[in-house]
């Protein structure tokens, strides 16, 4: 059985503006990426914190990262910072269901 989860994870970030290149940065994970126009450094800002989110989700210290960098359960209601807000996308596949074999 297959099954795909697809949720965001919402940051507040900055860009910075520098003579050869533009830099964003995601302060909360520390979590920096450059490019040559905003859009650009936000885009790869976007694949930095994918990689980064993924990355501790295989190495199984996801929970210890957020909850490092201040993240608390919240609802949908819940006020986010007066920054500007970076949503990024993720999605997780199911290879098996709940009370499934594993392969041999």
């Amino acid at each position: 059985m297959r099954a795909t989860v697809n949720f965001e994870l919402n940051v507040p970030f900055r860009v910075s503006t520098h003579p050869d290149r533009v830099v964003a940065h995601c302060g909360i994970l520390d979590v920096v990426a450059e490019g040559p126009t905003r859009e650009t450094a936000i885009e790869r800002l976007v694949e930095a914190l994918q990689l980064f989110v993924e990355t501790c989700y295989i190495s199984g210290t996801l929970e210890t990262v957020l909850k490092d960098a201040g993240f608390v359960q919240g609802g949908p209601d819940d006020d986010l910072p007066d920054a500007e807000q970076l949503k990024v996308p993720f999605s997780l596949v199911a290879q098996r269901g709940r009370g499934e074999a594993r392969p041999s």
